[in-house]
């Protein structure tokens, strides 16, 4: 049997597999943003299932370095803690170009109740 991966594992991946995704995004690379979407989708459905308390260790990366770590875990907060994601979504939205525009329309989808969590 596998060894469960702890929090601090699955905070990584999602923070390098959300990365990976803003960097193929802006690149045009589907392939290589799907393949990231899917790591960090799996990395957040783990932390999701553990509890609150697993799943709030993403807010430390709201404060990351990394737009596209920033931006992910923002957007997820918005299910759990949306009282640390809405400003930083509103922040991103502020901004420009494609970051700006995929964080106006997260809000909006989020704010009218369609915004769906994988």
């Amino acid at each position: 049997m596998a060894r469960e991966q702890s929090d601090e594992v699955l905070i990584e991946i999602y923070r390098i597999a959300a990365a990976e995704h803003a960097r193929a995004t802006e690149a045009g690379d589907y392939k290589s943003g799907n393949r990231a979407h899917r790591k960090l989708a799996d990395a957040y459905r783990k932390l999701r299932s553990r509890g609150h308390e697993s799943q709030s260790k993403l807010l430390a990366l709201l404060k990351d370095p990394d737009v596209g770590a920033r931006s992910w875990a923002a957007a997820h907060a918005l299910e759990f803690a949306p009282e640390a994601g809405e400003p930083v979504m509103e922040e991103l939205a502020a901004g420009r170009g494609l970051r700006a525009f995929s964080s106006k329309m997260t809000l909006a989808e989020w704010r009218a109740g369609r915004l769906k969590f994988p």
